[in-house]
């Protein structure tokens, strides 16, 4: 992704940062991958600085990329064991992630109503593939698909999104569901914001401090 004339992008150790003036490679391992490598990335839809994996080890990660191109980091803001057949695909749309294996969707909230704190990718349920495509097929062209699928080559989910609300997503034998999100987003509420601000409590401190010596030249 682009972010401030920079090209972020991700490996399996760690992340990269190009400079698009000056045309130069900055390079971080990940603080906190503990030596596991990232099978799967995708970057958060409406913040570019935050990612997600699927690691080696079986854990979905969240991850910061952090600084500038002279003082660039990566670190794992969070891990979490969650063990799925491989391959495996992520993709991101508004306040969630996806997580698709050969047999089931998984679907996690990446939304946090507390603005100042940064919280991993919490899961909020699993669904067979199986089932969502009996729901656009006949019975007897879904028993045809799960015949089929027995004997495919095992390859890595299809799953696609405009990283707003419309989902595209591959079911085997030639299928594909499109979707239209209407999953609810998760906005920090602007009163607990205000009242959690570091800005609100240096406006506190500059008011405390002016109340006391305006009564100290009483």
């Amino acid at each position: 992704v682009c972010l401030k004339q920079r090209l972020l992008f991700l490996t399996e150790t760690g992340a990269g940062s190009l400079d698009l003036r000056s045309m130069k490679i900055r390079e971080s391992e990940c603080e906190g991958l503990n030596h596991s490598l990232a099978r799967s990335y995708v970057f958060d839809a409406t913040e570019r600085s935050k990612a997600y994996g699927y690691t080696s080890e079986g854990e979905v990660i969240h991850v910061l990329l952090l600084g500038d191109i002279m003082n660039f980091k990566c670190r794992v803001r969070s891990k979490k064991k969650f063990q799925m057949e491989e391959p495996v695909a992520l993709q991101a749309i508004k306040g969630y992630l996806l997580v698709i294996s050969q047999e089931k969707v998984f679907l996690y909230t990446v939304s946090t109503q507390h603005y100042v704190r940064t919280t991993g990718p919490r899961l909020l349920f699993p669904v067979a593939l199986e089932d969502i495509r009996s729901t656009f097929l006949s019975h007897r062209e879904s028993s045809k698909t799960n015949h089929h699928r027995r004997f495919e080559k095992i390859t890595t989910p299809l799953i696609a999104s405009d990283r707003e609300k419309l989902l595209v997503m591959g079911l085997g034998d030639g299928y594909i569901a499109t979707y239209k999100s209407k999953l609810p987003i998760t906005k920090g509420d602007f009163n607990t914001m205000l009242w959690s601000s570091p800005v609100f409590f240096f406006i506190l401190f500059l008011f405390a401090a002016w109340h006391f010596f305006a009564k100290k030249k009483e």
